[in-house]
C-alpha cells in the first residue's frame, strides 16, 4: 500500500478478492484506475455493482 498526498496504489490478486478489498476501502469521492493488460475487463463494472450494494447496506442501516 502506498500513500502519498493522499494518493494510494494498491497491487493485489484481481478478481472477487480485489472487488471486496477496494469496495471495503472506498470513501466517498474516491476514484480508481485500473490499469492492465486487459485482466481487468469485467473489474470497474464488479467494482460499481460491489460499491452500489455497500451504499444501499448503509442506507438501510440508517434508516
Amino acid at each position: 500500500k502506498l500513500r502519498e498526498k493522499k494518493i494510494q496504489a494498491y497491487t493485489i490478486a484481481p478478481g472477487q478478492e480485489m472487488i471486496q478489498f477496494l469496495s471495503q476501502q472506498a470513501q466517498p469521492g474516491d476514484i480508481f484506475v485500473f490499469m492492465s493488460n486487459g485482466d481487468f475487463l469485467m473489474m470497474p463494472i464488479k467494482l460499481a455493482n460491489a460499491l452500489k450494494q455497500k451504499r444501499e447496506a448503509r442506507g438501510m442501516h440508517n434508516e
